[in-house]
């Protein structure tokens, strides 16, 4: 169990990501979302990411990351979908 976290606030939230997506195309946007969470922000742990990110490999669908779930701490609510959204 990884220790609890201060908040992350929506707009820092959407901002990232807003970022990501605005200048993102093709593959590689596990790498970018790894680096913006884990490594320059630190709001979750190489564990939890590495876990969100290897179930949605192994669920059908496109197998992307598409979104987070903020909470008391920042927790990973990996879900995949296949229609690309």
């Amino acid at each position: 169990m990884t220790p609890s976290r201060a908040p992350v606030s929506l707009v820092s939230l959407f901002l990232v990501f807003f970022r990501v997506g605005l200048f993102s195309f093709g593959g590689g946007l596990s790498g970018w979302i790894y680096r913006e969470v884990v490594t320059l922000r630190g709001w979750m742990s190489d564990d939890d990411f590495f876990s969100g990110l290897a179930l949605s490999q192994i669920l059908p669908g496109d197998g992307r990351i598409a979104g987070f779930q903020p909470s008391a701490r920042l927790t990973p609510a990996w879900t995949v979908t296949s229609d690309g959204t």
